[in-house]
């Protein structure tokens, strides 16, 4: 019996492709173009560890609130791991998963610090939540 090939390695994050996307989503936000996030996000999307939309049409609701909500400017984002998180917070938000493959775009809107989830399931990096 012929033994399987081995899995492909896993693709090495890229903190500068991540980065990218992040700092185009927050962009975007911030101008109020709901097909350019949407077309820099990925579903399922969640926000503290919750799925809010599943589909395209629920995502750009979900954005259009989140718009709504934001009414200062997003500064550009660091891009972090899980393990960098918990140091530099003593913990990690929720919908933050530990020793997976995700980075995470930390950036300030006015007082209130945002980390977007960013993973690349199918190759290119997208937004895939917030945790807040």
């Amino acid at each position: 019996q012929a033994e399987s090939p081995p899995a492909p390695p896993a693709a090495a994050a890229d903190p500068a492709a991540a980065k990218k996307t992040a700092d185009a989503w927050l962009h975007y936000l911030a101008v109020g173009d709901v097909s350019r996030v949407a077309a820099r996000s990925g579903l399922p999307f969640t926000v503290s560890g919750r799925v809010v939309a599943r589909t395209r049409a629920e995502l750009e609701e979900v954005l259009r609130s989140l718009m709504d909500e934001t009414k200062v400017r997003p500064k550009g984002s660091k891009i972090v791991t899980a393990a960098e998180l918990r140091r530099l917070f003593g913990g990690v938000p929720a919908g933050v998963l530990e020793g997976g493959k995700q980075l995470y775009a930390v950036t300030r809107i006015g007082d209130e610090l945002l980390v977007l989830i960013v993973d690349r399931p199918l190759g290119a990096y997208r937004v895939v939540g917030i945790a807040r």
